[in-house]
């Protein structure tokens, strides 16, 4: 479930008077607060520097790294011609282990 519809249900929960006012106003602010996960990476959405190493090493001729750093259009380039033969995997490799190729939210790397 996403927060759209956790708030929608406590707004049912509100109107049918199973929650007061203040509690609603209280669940709310919590709902509100929470961070969701989507997926890899740390709590507010960022990366995780050795996912992305991972996925450099064992699949990145198919540019499966640059798809999991939101670099979709390089990430095809790569899944068609098999990392360009092999150089752009070994470059995007090098370039995650320095830390130089960064995921495209500009969020940088999960601690």
């Amino acid at each position: 479930m996403n927060k759209y519809d956790d708030l929608n249900k406590l707004k049912q929960l509100r109107e049918s008077g199973v929650l007061s006012e203040s509690e609603y106003e209280q669940q709310k602010q919590v709902l509100l607060n929470r961070s969701d996960n989507q997926g890899f990476g740390g709590a507010d959405g960022q990366k995780s520097w050795i996912t992305a190493v991972l996925l450099a090493l064992f699949l990145g001729s198919f540019g499966i790294d640059r798809f999991y750093l939101g670099y979709t259009g390089i990430g095809v380039l790569k899944l068609l011609t098999v990392g360009c033969l092999g150089l752009l995997t070994l470059i995007d490799f090098i370039r995650i282990i320095t830390k130089s190729l960064q995921p495209a939210d500009g969020k940088g790397y999960a601690a």
